[in-house]
């Protein structure tokens, strides 16, 4: 095999090499478009939820969730940074864990998409709840409000910031 054919075999190689490197890269790049398809796993919601359970202060091994399928759909993680995620539907369900747990649960609520001052943002509220009877009583020290901005070139919105409100 001539030397000339090695060296434009291996310039091939390398130039098909960097070319699928940049493919992958841009599909990586075009995958942090966030939506608000709650089925999809690149949704706000999704994002918000996993922000609430990376941030710092958030200790808890277990997190209680209102589910509501205007925000998040049934097939979402049960597990997110090591935190068991529990998806409460419904009073019943919520009544339930706050007596297994000795008469109050921390119970997340996600409040949809809102507009406010030029940005986009998903609250994620963390509550005491108790409950008397058949009623559940919230009390809420605070929360995380995760923002987002709009991108006309992307068609999606883009995670811009994560601020701590309350407590």
């Amino acid at each position: 095999m001539p030397r000339r054919y090695g060296l434009v075999h291996n310039n091939t190689l390398q130039m098909r090499t960097f070319f699928l490197i940049i493919l992958l890269f841009s599909i990586k790049v075009q995958s942090q478009e966030l939506t608000t398809d709650v089925r999809t796993d690149e949704n706000i919601y999704l994002y918000a939820l996993k922000e609430y359970c990376n941030f710092p202060e958030i200790t808890a091994e277990n997190i209680y969730v209102q589910f509501d399928s205007t925000v998040m759909w049934y097939d979402w993680p049960k597990v997110i940074n090591n935190k068991k995620i529990n998806y409460l539907d419904g009073a019943p369900e919520i009544i339930k864990e706050i007596k297994a747990h000795k008469g109050s649960i921390i119970l997340v609520k996600i409040v949809p998409l809102q507009y406010k001052k030029k940005s986009f943002f998903v609250n994620v509220i963390p509550f005491l709840a108790t409950a008397k009877g058949k009623n559940i009583n919230l009390a809420n020290g605070g929360g995380l409000s995760v923002i987002f901005n709009y991108s006309d070139k992307n068609k999606g919105f883009e995670f811009s910031e994560t601020k701590s409100y309350g407590n």
